[in-house]
């Protein structure tokens, strides 16, 4: 029986031994399922963030061009708003569109301040439509003004002519075609009495 007790003990030694080896490698393997499911769980936090973050982006790229409109169809207003609330401003910028070299010094500086105003206005709004920031449908009504002011105007032309260089190679190169080329009127000559 003492050797029948031996090899039952043996047995069951033996059993144990991969029982609990077994447990050891089932802890183990919930362990790393669990570790699986968090670095799982972990991951869709990570994309849900950025897509979060892009939304977030999205919606302050849209607040920060509403803004950036805004803000440029406030100034186009403002400088509006010199022509409409000044009568006599009103008419020298309206000599200056018909004939800018009619005009005297001070008048023509007056004209030129508010054409550069303008002009700048406008490359303001050429580079925000070329960065993204400006809607095209925007743009299209301000490019659509350029052109129109620009070719009817004498006085944008003259003020062009003359300070052109103000402004940066991109914007120079959308506006120097459009706007027409003009110089000076010649001096006149007194007719001598020969030739009368």
């Amino acid at each position: 029986m003492t050797e029948q007790m031996s090899t039952l003990e043996t047995d069951v030694i033996l059993q144990q031994a991969p029982t609990e080896s077994t447990a050891m490698l089932l802890r183990k393997s919930r362990l790393e399922v669990i570790a699986l499911f968090a670095e799982i769980i972990a991951a869709l936090a990570v994309v849900l963030s950025v897509i979060y973050l892009a939304m977030q982006m999205s919606a302050n790229n849209k607040l920060l061009q509403s803004q950036s409109t805004n803000n440029m169809m406030a100034s186009i207003h403002a400088n509006m708003l010199q022509i409409a609330t000044n009568p006599e401003f009103a008419a020298l910028t309206v000599r200056c569109a018909q004939n800018p070299y009619a005009v005297s010094e001070v008048e023509w500086l007056r004209c030129a301040s508010y054409y550069h105003a303008t002009m700048d206005q406008w490359e303001y709004a050429f580079n925000q439509y070329h960065s993204g920031a400006m809607p095209p449908d925007y743009w299209s009504g301000i490019d659509a003004g350029i052109k129109h002011f620009s070719t009817a105007e004498m006085g944008f032309q003259r003020f062009w002519q003359e300070r052109s260089n103000f402004y940066g190679r991109d914007f120079f190169a959308y506006a120097d075609p459009i706007i027409p080329k003009i110089s000076p009127p010649e001096p006149m000559t007194p007719r001598s009495e020969d030739s009368q």
